[in-house]
């Protein structure tokens, strides 16, 4: 026999399904809990206190395993996105794949290193292009402002 605690239901206890439920299935029966006491004695409210708490615990344990295995499924998805050609794809992917390492390091309760912004240079096309097009875009502007400008000379007006 050992010095085991053998706590009594709390009056809340009492109150609930769980513990009627409990007591009617128990109720007649004779119970050793070698533990705690020597021989058998009938079922008591200690007994169901003893089965409610068991059940809590499975309860939580089932809890943690479930968080572990998320954690788990998380460190999988940001090792994935972490890959180049992955995080480093654009913006909106580099955010994405940044805001799983967050969500890691608060389950790990550590801190983030996210990926900067690392995009290639483009190309010297891609460059030409680009200034071209904004080139162009100038001087349609600066034309159509020509444009207004001699329509307002001439007595017109310009809607929009």
């Amino acid at each position: 026999m050992s010095n085991k605690a053998w706590l009594d239901p709390t009056p809340e206890m009492l109150e609930t399904e769980e513990f009627d439920v409990i007591w009617q299935a128990i109720k007649t029966w004779d119970i050793n809990v070698p533990e705690v006491y020597e021989g058998y004695c009938g079922a008591n409210g200690n007994h169901v206190r003893a089965i409610l708490d068991a059940l809590k615990l499975n309860s939580f344990t089932k809890k943690i395993h479930t968080l572990e295995s998320k954690l788990i499924s998380l460190k999988g998805v940001v090792k994935t996105q972490s890959t180049k050609g992955n995080w480093d794809a654009d913006e909106y992917m580099r955010g994405l794949t940044n805001g799983l390492i967050m969500a890691e390091a608060i389950m790990d309760d550590k801190e983030p290193k996210y990926f900067e912004a690392n995009y290639p240079e483009k190309n010297r096309e891609e460059k030409l292009i680009e200034r071209l097009l904004t080139l162009e875009t100038e001087r349609l502007i600066e034309n159509n402002r020509k444009l207004a400008d001699e329509i307002i000379k001439l007595g017109g007006t310009i809607n929009g």
